[in-house]
């Protein structure tokens, strides 16, 4: 090489050495343009990935959502069938009780209407009973009357007798 070196001159050595160095960096930015390029489809390649997992994650999360929305409605549902399902036991209950009150409420009107019925019944019995004894010691009254008159009637007669006896003895 060195024979070659001192073969040419100076310039020709810098000239050479200029153009390889404008080889070598034309390379140099050939290659780092192409490393660009190809870094910069890596890059979007990589966005893309990015992106698509960005886009399933964000579907994947509204799936959750929806299912979790979905089991939130269902249990809210089943909440709601299980509350009117009480609901109907308790208000079933509270037209038992009602039921049963109503009956034992009439059942007592009704008892206490025949009381009442037949304590009317019974002060009509009574009254007509009393009536009825009163016309039996009315006529006895009038009987024992009627015997009273008949027996004034024989004393004054035996004292109208005794009464003329008496006062012809006198």
């Amino acid at each position: 090489m060195n024979k070659q070196f001192n073969k040419t001159s100076p310039p020709e050595i810098f000239l050479t050495i200029q153009t390889k160095q404008v080889q070598q960096e034309d390379s140099l930015d050939q290659i780092k343009q192409i490393r660009s390029v190809s870094l910069e489809k890596e890059l979007a390649q990589l966005n893309d990935e990015q992106e698509t997992y960005d886009m399933i994650n964000e579907i994947e999360y509204k799936m959750l959502n929806f299912r979790s929305d979905l089991r939130r409605e269902r249990a809210e549902i089943e909440s709601t069938k299980s509350q009117q399902k009480l609901l109907e036991i308790v208000a079933q209950s509270k037209i038992k009780q009602l039921e049963t009150s109503l009956k034992f409420t009439v059942e007592a009107l009704e008892n206490k209407f025949i009381r009442e019925q037949g304590t009317t019944n019974g002060y009509v019995e009574y009254i007509q009973q009393s009536i009825s004894q009163q016309k039996k010691e009315d006529a006895s009254i009038n009987h024992y009357i009627k015997l009273l008159e008949k027996r004034v009637a024989a004393l004054e007669f035996e004292l109208g007798i005794e009464n003329v006896n008496n006062q012809s003895g006198q």
